[in-house]
């Protein structure tokens, strides 16, 4: 189940039975992780691949820090560098 916003809040098995609960504050940052799959389940915030591990959000072109509200240096250097050529 997920919110208007994309946001994953919940999962259930296939006798509807409730694994996971998930809370999201501003940028994606998880507040509360609860049941027997939250941590299994790695489509979270947006839709999107969270990487426990490193703290990160994967958008398909940059990883994206909730915590401080960033994305990866790497990609923003190279989104500069392709404005600085046009």
């Amino acid at each position: 189940m997920h919110d208007t916003i994309k946001n994953v809040t919940s999962l259930f098995d296939t006798v509807q039975v409730q694994k996971a609960r998930y809370e999201y504050a501003s940028f994606g940052g998880l507040l509360t992780a609860e049941w027997d799959m939250a941590q299994e389940n790695t489509l979270r915030f947006s839709c999107e691949f969270t990487d426990d591990e490193l703290g990160l959000v994967y958008y398909n072109y940059c990883h994206f820090n909730p915590l401080t509200a960033g994305g990866s240096p790497v990609i923003l250097f190279r989104q500069i560098l392709i404005f600085y050529e046009w």
